[in-house]
C-alpha cells in the first residue's frame, strides 16, 4: 500500500497561518489579494519556510501577475502604476514547488493535475471564455488527484444566498476520470468535505473545498489533512 499524507488549503489572501505536518503541500489558490510582486514573494518565503517533501501551488484569480498571458490587460486595471515581471515571479514560484496551470505532476507513483482557471467573474485572472466544456478535456486520465481554484458544480459551490456556482462541466469530467480526490477553494463560505452522491464507498470521490476563509476574508477553518492511499 502506497500512502501520502496530503495537506491542503486555500483562500490564505497574504495572511500566513501554521500547517499540519504531511507529505505534500496543496495549495489551491488565491494566496494574495492583489497578484502585487512583494506579495508573491512573501508567499514564496512562507512556502520555502514549510518542512513538507512536496509542494502544489495553483494560482487562482487574484493571483493576477501569474497569469502571463493576460497579465498586459489585467495590468491596465489593476497595477497601472506598477512595474511587475510576471515571467521573473512565475519562475521564482516553479523554484521552491510545483506550479500546475493545466498541467501534471507524478509524486511516488501518485499523478496530481492542476488548473487555476475558473468561469468569468468580473474580469479577473485565469477566466475561462465562453463555455468550458471542451477546457476540461485537459484533466488528464489517470489523475489520482484533481486540483482546481473553482469547485465543480454541487460540491462546496454554495454561496451564502443558497446560489450554487460550481462549474457543470468541471463535474462532469471529473466523474469521468474519477480521481480519488478533487480538492479546490473558491468558495470560502462552503469549506468542507464532501463525498460523492452522499456515497461512502472506496470507490467514491471525496470533494474538498478547503478554503480557511469564510466571506469575509477571516481565517475560520484549518488545512484539511487526506490521507490518499493506493494499492501497489
Amino acid at each position: 500500500m502506497k500512502q501520502l499524507t496530503l495537506v491542503c488549503l486555500s483562500e490564505t489572501h497574504s495572511k500566513f497561518v501554521d500547517v499540519q505536518h504531511g507529505d505534500v503541500l496543496i495549495h489551491c489558490g488565491d494566496f494574495t489579494n492583489w497578484g502585487h510582486e512583494q506579495e508573491i514573494k512573501d508567499f514564496i518565503s512562507w512556502l520555502k519556510a514549510q518542512p513538507h517533501k512536496h509542494k502544489i501551488v495553483v494560482p487562482g484569480n487574484h493571483d493576477i501577475t501569474l497569469d502571463t498571458q493576460k497579465y498586459p490587460v489585467l495590468k491596465k486595471k489593476f497595477h497601472r502604476y506598477s512595474n511587475f515581471n510576471p515571467e521573473q515571479l512565475v519562475q521564482e514560484l516553479k523554484e521552491c514547488c510545483h506550479l500546475l496551470i493545466n498541467s501534471s505532476v507524478t509524486i511516488e507513483g501518485f499523478k496530481f493535475w492542476g488548473s487555476p482557471y475558473t468561469q468569468e467573474f468580473c474580469d479577473w485572472a485565469f477566466q475561462i471564455e465562453g463555455s468550458s466544456q471542451q477546457f476540461w478535456d485537459q484533466i488528464e486520465e489517470g489523475s489520482d488527484v484533481v486540483i482546481t481554484h473553482g469547485p465543480p458544480y454541487f460540491y462546496g459551490d454554495k454561496l451564502s444566498n443558497g446560489q450554487r456556482v460550481g462549474d457543470k462541466y468541471l463535474i462532469e469530467k471529473v466523474k469521468k476520470i474519477k480521481p480519488k480526490l478533487h480538492v479546490f477553494g473558491g468558495i470560502h463560505e462552503s469549506y468542507g468535505q464532501y463525498d460523492e452522491d452522499g456515497g461512502y464507498g472506496v470507490d467514491a470521490i471525496k470533494f474538498i473545498n478547503c478554503s480557511i476563509m469564510d466571506e469575509k476574508f477571516k481565517i475560520q477553518n484549518k488545512p484539511f489533512l487526506y490521507e490518499l492511499k493506493k494499492d501497489l
